[in-house]
């Protein structure tokens, strides 16, 4: 009984022993190892020099280390098949610059061909950038892509039919040159942030604003010989996930030539119920024309912004927005606003206002409107028959508590022009055409007053004989008896008269002239 006793504890000993023997001696590593980056150039099928039709990242050190405890031989290294990563090219994975195919390729080692224990044995791998290498992950994340497993294995120095494995994934990444180039987004097409970026937010957003998104996409290949790729099925992608705001958008894009870019928009209206940031997703993607997947994707919030008090005017109009020639019209303005404000109101005002039709203050007030309700009211005027041809503003204006500013529209009125220049002089403009007068003949005369005055004479003319006109023989017609012949009679005595007092006259003058005097 004894001995049965001391046998199994011996041959438990021994297997335990064995076991831990064997548990220590599978003890080799390798590290997941990644080739290329961001930046890393791929290779062109297409291209002119055969060396851009090859591209070959980089060699990265890949260490395999003896882990265990007791020393390894015969370490060998291997692409484990089939090659994880579809493609329609050879990525001639690369150990200590050879090729290795399907082969497996044996770990030069030191000390007499041995990996002691702790001892680390680096091999350089590399590999050829495939055209179709996929650029951006499902995310359009730009990342390395799994194109292979790698495994080692070894055999134990003093045991060699046992045999220590182990794997790690190799990757490669290269140039993702499908980009956002450009994201604009502007407020009702007034104000504009026309550089986002990933994480950005764009404040002072409104409920009931319009939203207009411009995304433009480049193809950053270059357009030399050696590098021209096109990408193509371009697609854009815009999605706002927001209980108030659910817009899920896209828009196809022409295929993109080296270098060349393509913009599209999106018109998005803000429920008039939201509050709060509304997260923005705009993603681009394509494919090379050898089938690489590239894109992008930029994140950014739209800060919804309800004021405590705001009266926002939704439209107004004009009703006729033309008035007929030489009439005096009545028209209406209606505007139509909602109150977009977190507060209830019950002091809202509306103003109308025209410098140029002499309105300078038309109010409707105390107005109750609760939060989110809309009101439509309107007011009346008279166009006078003398309104000047012309298009003519009108203000209109929203207030709470009874005159606090909150939002202003424009509206215009047309006056034809009825062909009459002077139909439809205002008395302002009548007042400054007359001023105007006024001012030029005041200068007129002013001007002629220090203008020197200059006579030209005229040279002598000759003497001018007159003819007698040659009367043709008519008979004459009798004369008339009017009432005019005694008065020709009588100023004909009187000029008799004068001319014999003239002679008398003259005969004493002569007379007195010649008497000779006496001594």
């Amino acid at each position: 009984m004894k001995k049965a006793i001391v046998l199994s504890a011996f041959c438990l000993i021994l297997v335990l022993f064995l076991a831990s023997a064997v548990s220590a001696a599978a003890g080799i590593t390798i590290d997941d190892i990644k080739l290329g980056d961001n930046r890393q150039e791929r290779s062109v099928p297409e291209a002119q020099e055969v060396e851009k039709q090859h591209v070959r990242t980089p060699g990265v050190p890949l260490a395999v280390t003896n882990s265990g405890t007791v020393n390894l031989i015969n370490v060998q290294l291997k692409v484990k098949q089939p090659v994880v990563y579809r493609t329609a090219y050879d990525f001639e994975i690369h150990f200590d610059n050879t090729d290795i195919e399907v082969l497996s390729y044996t770990v030069p080692l030191g000390n007499d061909n041995v990996l002691t224990v702790g001892e680390t044995a680096n091999v350089v791998v590399s590999a050829e950038v495939v055209a179709d290498l996929d650029a951006v992950n499902a995310n359009l994340d730009e990342a390395a892509q799994k194109i292979a497993v790698l495994e080692v294995t070894a055999a134990q120095e003093l045991a060699p039919d046992i045999t220590a494995i182990d794997t790690a994934d190799l990757s490669m990444q290269a140039e993702n040159k499908l980009n956002i180039e450009n994201i604009e987004v502007c407020i009702s097409s007034e104000e504009c942030d026309a550089n986002i970026n990933d994480g950005d937010s764009f404040r002072d957003v409104k409920p009931g604003d319009q939203v207009d998104i411009e995304v433009k996409a480049k193809n950053k290949f270059s357009d030399n010989r050696n590098s021209r790729v096109d990408i193509n099925n371009v697609i854009v992608r815009l999605d706002i996930d927001e209980q108030d705001i659910d817009e899920s958008l896209d828009e196809d894009l022409d295929d993109l030539s080296p270098r060349d870019e393509d913009t599209v928009k999106f018109d998005i209206d803000i429920d008039e119920n939201a509050d709060g940031n509304a997260n923005v997703i705009i993603e681009v993607e394509g494919e090379t024309e050898f089938g690489a997947h590239m894109g992008e994707r930029i994140d950014f919030d739209l800060d919804v912004n309800r004021e405590s008090h705001e009266i926002k005017i939704k439209s107004a109009s004009v009703n006729p927005s033309a008035v007929s020639c030489g009439s005096a019209d009545s028209v209406t303005v209606r505007v139509e606003a909602q109150n977009i404000g977190s507060n209830n109101e019950n002091e809202v005002s509306f103003k109308l206002s025209s410098e140029r039709l002499g309105i300078t203050e038309q109010f409707i007030r105390n107005i109750e409107l609760d939060e989110d309700d809309r009101i439509s009211r309107s007011f009346t005027f008279t166009v006078p028959r003398s309104l000047r041809a012309g298009v003519y503003a009108l203000l209109v204006e929203s207030f709470y508590d009874q005159d606090q500013f909150s939002d202003s529209k424009d509206v215009t009125l047309t006056v034809p022009d009825c062909g009459n220049e002077d139909f439809g002089s205002d008395f302002e403009d009548q007042q400054e055409d007359r001023t105007r007068d006024d001012e030029e003949d005041t200068q007129d005369e002013d001007e002629q007053k220090d203008r020197p005055v200059v006579v030209i004479q005229q040279p002598p003319q000759p003497p001018v004989v007159t003819q007698p006109p040659v009367v043709s023989a008519q008979p004459q017609p009798a004369p008339r008896k009017t009432t005019s012949g005694n008065s020709g009679v009588i100023v004909g005595v009187l000029v008799g008269l004068i001319v014999l007092l003239l002679i008398v006259g003259i005969i004493l003058v002569v007379a007195i002239a010649t008497k000779k005097p006496r001594y």
